[in-house]
């Protein structure tokens, strides 16, 4: 090999090199909260950090935590902070798949749970009636301002 076989060699790693730490500094970053991407069209929206949205498993979790006896109130302390936690990442377009998927469900507003008394005839609400009945007014109004279209 000829010193200027080995200067090529040198040169060509070192641009290489340069090449593929460039391309990782200045890769783009992802955002998973604003992801609306729906590869399939059936409302199962891929985040950025490859977790699959699921509009029906994010409905039952929030019907099974807002029928507990009582409001947002002393009752159940904590609720407030589990349905942000749970729509923390929910951008506004999987909001609307979230509240198709919800539908509506049985739900008693004067007892703000899902029993009924034995002559009572189960009455279904759609998500927005619920959370405004289960949250306080600021939380409710929080929600709001993230999904204007829906709320």
């Amino acid at each position: 090999m000829t010193p200027q076989d080995k200067k090529y060699i040198t040169y060509g790693v070192g641009g290489i090199a340069a090449i593929l730490l460039l391309s990782a500094i200045f890769k783009k970053k992802n955002d998973p909260s604003n992801s609306t991407y729906d590869p399939t069209g059936n409302g199962s929206v891929t985040n950025a950090n490859n977790s699959v949205f699921n509009a029906k498993k994010i409905a039952d979790e929030l019907y099974n935590l807002l029928r507990r006896t009582g409001g947002s109130s002393f009752l159940n302390p904590g609720q407030t902070e589990e349905v942000f936690s749970l729509l923390r990442t929910v951008s506004q377009n999987q909001f609307g798949q979230l509240m198709t998927a919800f539908g509506k469900r049985a739900y008693n507003k004067f007892s703000a749970n899902d029993l009924f008394l034995l002559w009572q005839t189960p009455t279904y609400y759609p998500l927005d009636i619920i959370l405004k009945n289960e949250l306080s007014t600021d939380d409710y109004n929080d929600l709001k301002q993230k999904y204007p279209n829906y709320l």
